[in-house]
Parts: C-alpha cells; structure tokens; sequence
C-alpha cells in the first residue's frame, strides 16, 4: 500500500479529518478516496464506524461520498453492520440518519439480533429507535428475545462472563419494552420462560413475567418454567413462578421431588442402554474386588489397581464409584484413552458425581483435547461452583484448558504459515 494510502488509513484509524483529507488529497490522480481499502478489505468508513469516530464517519459520508449501504468490507458488512458489531451506539445512530437501515442485516442476519445476543444493549436501544422490529427472527428463525435469553442465560453460567451477562439483561428488557413477544418457544418447546428458569436468573424471570409471559407453558418433557427452576435446584424462582402459574397448586417440594424421580428414571433408562450387561453378574464378587482395588490404590499399586477394578466390572457394571476409581487409576498409569471412557461411563451412571467429571477432564487434558477438558471442568464447576479452601477451583481449570487450547491453535497456524499452508 503507497504512503498516501497507508495514511488515509490511519488517519481512519485515528479519526482525524484532517489527517484524512490531507491523505486523500495526495493520492494519485484518479484515485477515489472511497476505494482504498486496508488489508482486510475495508475502506475509511469501515474503519471509522469500528472506531466509533462519529465526527469522521459524518464528514466521509456528507463531504466525501461514501456510502453507508452499499460499500461492504471482506466479510460483506457495510458500515452500519460494522458499528453495530464494534457496539459503537452513537455512530450507529448517526448511520442511521444517513441512509442505514435498522432492517437491514449483515453477515450473520438481522443486525438487531447480532446486538442483542452480543449483549449491545444501547446499540439495540438505537437499532430500534430507528425503526428495527423487537420480534425478528434470525436466519434460522429462531426469535431475537429467545435467543438473547439464551445468550444471558449462557453467560450467567459461564466463569468470569457476569458482566457480559448483565449486558444480554438489559438487551432484553429493551426487547420486551418495545413490544417483543415473550411467548415463543424453540424446539423441544422452552420458551425464555424456561430458560430463565434453568438459569436461576430473578431478574430475567421478573422481566419476562411482566412482559406477560405464560409460567404454565409446557416443554416437550411436560414441564413448566417453575418445574424447570425446582429441578435445577433454584428454589426462590420456583416460587415466584409458581405465584404466576395459574391452576397450579403443586408446592416447590412436590416439583423437586418429581425432578428427581424423572431424573434418575432418565438416568437409569441411559445408562442402562449405554452400559455393557455384567459377563458373570455377582455383586458380592464386585464388591470384594473393589475393595482389593482400593487397597492396591492406597499402596500406590496402581497396575494392580486397575486390574481389580476391571474384575469388579465383570460382575457389576452399574456402579458408577468403581468406573471412577478405574479412571483414576488410569489417569497414574498415563492410559488417557482408557480414564476418559471410564470417567465418561461413570458421570453417565450419575450427572452428578463430580469426580467423574474432574477426571474426565483431567484425562482429556493428558490427550491435549482442550475443548472436552474445558466442557469436563465446567460441569465440575455446575456441581461446585465455589472453589473454596480444600476444594478445587474448576472455575479456573476451564480457563486454563481454553487458555492451553488458544495456545496450541496459535502454535499450529504459525507453523503452518512457516510451512507456506493455509
């Protein structure tokens, strides 16, 4: 890229309007500020609106002739698509008022829906002043009030991300204040309802209740939002929701105790088609033989160990403590491969069995899966979120194994750049 045009650029970046006519007034004769582009295709507008630099972005498309809508970087956003993303709310009101559609959609559909589920909450705030419908649907048809409910609810989960959670909130409090339909429902039938149920969230369950959202909707299981709540142990919501639910006159304990019975049915009936039937079926054999692994585990035999486990499994194999152990005892004996399918078996016997799931990843780890590692860990962390003294901290294991992930894809794509691949 020639001097000139380097400095149109930067000046783009800087957001100097001088700098930038000064640029553009030393580019070649011919040359149209309008079409230098940087190396990933976009031109000074793009860059502007990414920037937030409202002052430039108005000289370039009321002086210069720039376009806001039909001028699009390499990845076929246009400068209002490039705002929108950069949660750049002032510039996007300004395009708008330039000839920018709030209808209009980017690389990943309706922009209104790429604010809302990046949690841009005063970015969806001028998308709809400008005229952006609160009840778009993705591409995929999926509702923009579903789907930000969805995103929070991830983020509420997930280590480190409240912040960005908050953000999805207020996204969605902008949605049904401006008329958004609370009562719609993805496949498998959950409605934002529900999602907030699972969550946890109060704020999120009060919002969409007020928005006139319906507490006795049923998922394809047959549950209400306030079944969902109990189920996932968020007694407080369960409440609220069951306030909101008329007809309904089951109390927190009965929906607790019935998510309890439709779990371990559910458990029982996977486990029971996943698990292999015991070759010689002898519990007390099982038992004896368990008790020879913990000994030899105890020892630091872990060979043995293992071997004991097998044996045990040979006459018993819906004891989900003795596929634990045995991953355990693959995990010092460096057989990745084998912990993770004894670890993987055990947490199918029981969810909720967290050493199963702090070996699985411990396991995924030694095979440098970071992906499953980090999935592992998180549902660890779900099982014990807080990491205290004398408990493992999953919350920062999931961020070491992302972290490790990052790192090994970096290594891979500059080695293969030093290989001349793509």
């Amino acid at each position: 890229m020639a001097a000139s045009k380097t400095q149109l650029i930067q000046a783009a970046i800087q957001g100097s309007i001088d700098a930038f006519e000064k640029a553009s007034s030393e580019l070649p004769k011919g040359t149209a500020s309008q079409d230098i582009q940087d190396d990933a295709g976009s031109n000074a507008l793009h860059v502007a609106s990414h920037h937030g630099h409202t002052d430039l972005v108005e000289h370039l498309v009321d002086q210069c002739g720039f376009e806001v809508n039909s001028q699009v970087d390499a990845h076929g956003r246009n400068a209002l698509a490039v705002a929108v993303a950069a949660n750049q709310p002032a510039t996007v009101k300004s395009l708008l008022t330039r000839g920018g559609s709030a209808t209009s959609e980017g690389p990943h559909g309706p922009l209104i829906v790429s604010a809302c589920t990046s949690g841009h909450p005063e970015v969806v705030s001028a998308l709809l002043e400008g005229g952006a419908d609160a009840n778009t649907t993705s591409k995929d048809g999926m509702p923009a009030v579903f789907l930000t409910s969805a995103m929070a609810a991830l983020k509420l989960k997930l280590p480190g991300r409240e912040n960005e959670a908050q953000g999805g909130l207020d996204c969605l409090d902008r949605l049904l204040k401006a008329g958004a339909t609370p009562n719609v429902s993805a496949p498998g039938g959950f409605t934002p309802l529900h999602v907030a149920a699972e969550a946890g969230s109060e704020r999120m369950t009060s919002a969409l209740i007020a928005a006139g959202a319906d507490a006795t909707a049923k998922n394809a299981e047959g549950q209400t939002p306030a079944a969902v709540a109990a189920s996932w142990g968020h007694r407080a919501i369960a409440e609220t929701l069951l306030r909101s639910s008329a007809g309904d006159n089951r109390s927190v304990d009965q929906l607790i105790s019935e998510a309890a019975d439709r779990e371990a049915a559910q458990r029982q009936q996977k486990a029971t088609s996943q698990i292999p039937a015991p070759e010689e079926p002898d519990d007390e054999k099982a038992e004896l033989l368990k008790v020879e692994g913990n000994k030899a585990f105890v020892a630091g035999d872990f060979e043995e160990a293992l071997t004991a486990y097998q044996a045990s499994l040979r006459h018993k194999t819906d004891a989900a403590p003795v596929w634990s152990n045995a991953a355990a005892a693959a995990l010092r004996l460096r057989k990745f491969e084998e912990a993770m399918r004894y670890a993987r078996v055990a947490r199918t016997l029981d969810p909720k069995f967290l050493k199963a799931w702090y070996r699985e990843g411990q396991a995924a780890e030694g095979l440098k899966m970071w992906e499953d590692a980090a999935a592992a860990y998180f549902e660890a962390h779900l099982l014990q979120p807080n990491g205290g003294t004398g408990e493992l901290d999953f919350a920062e294991m999931v961020k070491s194994a992302v972290k490790e992930g990052k790192k090994e894809f970096s290594e891979k794509k500059k080695a293969q750049e030093a290989a001349g691949l793509s």
